[in-house]
């Protein structure tokens, strides 16, 4: 609604700077403005301000919805939550204690309850922000929450449904189309290649390689023909990045034409009067040029080997531990003696891990590991080890070192990547390890210890909250600080207490 130019003028001015006069009307509303006629000029002006306004509202029409009414939520199958865990839910998503929120989503799953319908449009959201909560968001929202991201108007809500899928491909900006790539591949992952498929020679290089990346998930042999086109790329990246998914079918073309190349490369036999087994690898004898087509350039990028022997490397690094035992009918444990022993020029031990890693075989890379802990920090991101094993590589790499845990320990970039509560073994190695850095230090109590601390309190076993407490019992360079530290501590151990038994409660 606009008001008429001279009650907007005498608003601005001021009613003394010129006359003001009501409006006229006729009919009723003009009877009711002359009521007011005899006020002061100020108070006219404000009445009638007023008057008009609820006459325009009292006038004014929805328009009607051209939308058709969403079908009906289907009913839930899962029960919700109670109102206390909705309550420390509520907490997390405000933005305090947000640390936790992973293992809350967690329990909720394994509990096989929902998020209350209340909560969903804000962890809809939280999901959108935060990319590693979308797979732990997904069995907890329920069928209302699914409903909702299908129904929504707003595009934020399309990493949960793949909505309008083509058009996002069409008119979509590169990081739109990764993202639904990204979520094809783990509900539906034929339509996702065909989709690249379909528009593959308009993808530039950069984008060729993401969308590549991508295969991981859902990753099929039915991917395997695509894959192997993308290797007559002229791009060695794009070669590159074909070759990863590649490798973990065991029966695809790259697969067999590796092991071929590997087979007379690598030979075993036993040496010494104990008999000890030993492998020996042998330079490739001549380069095919069909090599560089399956990631093995001409040219050792370092020098630091002859090419025939680089050429070896490279096939080895791509041929799984598990063809080598049932080539020579022997178990892992022998295979990783055996490459322990070798006076190859390179580590037999490494070149069986990246190959344990390229194809997927995580009993084969975490006894590797166990083999030569020097390994554990290059794969600790190693998508094929599971956390029971990552956990026990942890407590290895805690016990070995004894200096002490800090920034910088072996143990570190292992664990980061346990990113749920651990076992009682994990949190007794590393209470340990950090009391004996702790009691030898002179402590800086600043900002990166704090962050340390709380980094690793969120995944500590709860049972563990009193030696958690007495480890950090210390004489610091900045005692309220510390002390300050030591009660946020406290206080996050007894947070995800009561949040994780308020989800074990129903109202």
């Amino acid at each position: 609604m606009t008001l008429p130019p001279d009650m907007i003028s005498s608003a601005a001015l001021g009613t003394d700077q010129g006359v003001f006069r009501l409006p006229r009307f006729d009919g009723a509303f003009g009877d009711l403005l002359a009521q007011i006629d005899g006020a002061n000029l100020e108070a006219q002006l404000l009445i009638a301000a007023a008057a008009l306004k609820l006459r325009a509202q009292a006038g004014w029409v929805p328009p009607h919805a051209t939308r058709p009414l969403p079908e009906p939520c289907a009913p839930d199958e899962i029960r919700p939550c109670g109102r206390q865990a909705l309550g420390h839910l509520m907490v997390m998503l405000d933005g305090h204690y947000r640390e936790v929120l992973p293992e809350w989503l967690r329990e909720l799953a394994r509990q096989k309850k929902h998020i209350p319908e209340e909560a969903l449009p804000l962890a809809l959201e939280a999901g959108h922000k935060s990319e590693p909560l979308r797979d732990l968001l997904r069995p907890v929202i329920g069928q209302r929450g699914h409903w909702l991201a299908a129904e929504a108007t707003t595009r934020q809500w399309d990493w949960l449904e793949p909505r309008h899928a083509e058009r996002t491909w069409e008119r979509g900006s590169p990081e739109a189309r990764l993202a639904l790539l990204k979520l094809l591949r783990k509900c539906d992952p034929a339509r996702a290649r065909d989709l690249l498929a379909g528009s593959w020679q308009s993808q530039n290089a950069f984008e060729r390689v993401s969308f590549l990346q991508t295969f991981e998930d859902g990753l099929s042999m039915e991917d395997e023909p695509f894959l192997e086109a993308a290797l007559d790329d002229r791009a060695d990246r794009i070669r590159a990045a074909a070759i990863r998914p590649l490798a973990a079918l065991p029966e695809s073309r790259f697969n067999q034409r590796m092991r071929a190349r590997a087979l007379p490369l690598l030979v075993r036999s036993r040496s010494g009067l104990r008999r000890r087994p030993v492998m020996d690898v042998l330079p490739c004898p001549a380069y095919d040029p069909a090599m560089e087509r399956d990631g093995i350039g001409r040219e050792p990028p370092d020098g630091d080997l002859p090419a025939p022997l680089w050429w070896s490397q490279t096939a080895l690094r791509w041929t799984a531990p598990s063809f080598w035992c049932a080539q020579w009918q022997i178990g892992l444990e022998e295979l990783i003696e055996a490459a322990q022993n070798s006076d190859a020029r390179f580590s037999l031990v490494s070149v069986l891990a990246d190959a344990a890693e390229h194809t997927g075989e995580s009993e084969a890379l975490f006894l590797l590991l166990n083999a030569d802990p020097t390994l554990a920090a290059q794969f600790a991101a190693s998508r094929h080890l599971t956390p029971a094993q990552r956990e026990r590589l942890a407590v290895m790499l805690l016990n070995t070192h004894r200096e002490g845990f800090r920034r910088g320990h072996p143990a570190e970039t292992m664990l980061k990547t346990l990113d749920r509560s651990w076992g009682r073994e994990l949190s007794e190695a590393f209470l340990d390890s950090l009391s004996r850095y702790l009691q030898r230090e002179r402590i800086r109590a600043d900002s990166a210890m704090r962050f340390m601390l709380l980094e690793y309190a969120r995944v500590m076993s709860l049972d563990m909250k009193e030696r958690y407490l007495q480890a950090l019992d210390v004489k610091t360079s900045a005692e309220q600080v510390w002390e300050a530290i030591v009660d946020e501590i406290g206080l996050l151990f007894d947070f995800r207490r009561e949040m994780l038994a308020a989800i074990d409660e129903d109202d």
